[in-house]
């Protein structure tokens, strides 16, 4: 920035210029007031505009892959409990007409020790009844998820089992409540447990 010139006359009349100073801190302010050049304003305002574009993508996609986690798990749970339910239904329940059909329907959703335990029972359960005539329907009033990973889930179910027999002079209704272990095989859940609590 040009400093102002001031003219003097001299003795002789001659004009003679001299400098007059500026004080440092007004030559100061005016360097700090004054704006950059607009390429570099429009660079700075393109870089601030880029990152935010970057940092509101990342978090686009890490919520992306939350929410996607959090759907496969509530869906692994929905899965686990719906299997629960079918199978404790099908365990639970027998009829003297269609035992050995039943028992190789049931022992498709078993595994493990649910799997022995259940044709620990089946021996006795097919000489006992077609004798009594007996019908066993089991009907699964409440459920929930106690536990559930990748591969393993525990779930407690409240069921209602309605018998029939030449024994009984009307329908019986027992109530139990039995927690139920699954393991997930190739993408389907079987129960690995079953006991009465």
């Amino acid at each position: 920035m040009s400093e102002p010139i001031e003219e003097q006359a001299s003795e002789s009349g001659t004009p003679v210029e001299t400098a007059v100073e500026m004080p440092v801190e007004t030559v100061a302010e005016s360097a700090a007031e004054t704006p950059p050049p607009p390429t570099v304003r429009r660079r700075i305002v393109l870089a601030l505009v880029a990152l935010v574009l970057v940092a509101g993508i990342a978090v686009s996609a890490w919520g992306q892959l939350w929410l996607h986690g959090q759907h496969q798990d509530d869906s692994r749970r929905a899965d686990a409990l719906a299997a629960a339910k079918a199978g404790t239904t099908q365990i639970l329940s027998y009829d003297y007409r269609r035992l050995a059909a039943g028992a190789k329907q049931t022992s498709a959703l078993l595994t493990g020790a649910a799997l022995s335990q259940y044709h620990d029972v089946q021996a006795p359960l097919q000489k006992a009844a077609p004798g009594l005539k007996a019908v066993v329907t089991a009907q699964v009033k409440v459920a929930t998820v106690l536990s559930s990973g990748d591969e393993t889930a525990r779930v407690l179910l409240f069921v209602d089992q309605t018998s029939t027999s030449t024994k009984l002079t009307a329908p019986q209704l027992d109530q139990s409540r039995v927690v139920v272990g699954l393991v997930r095989r190739h993408g389907d859940w079987l129960i690995s447990s079953i006991s009465a609590v």
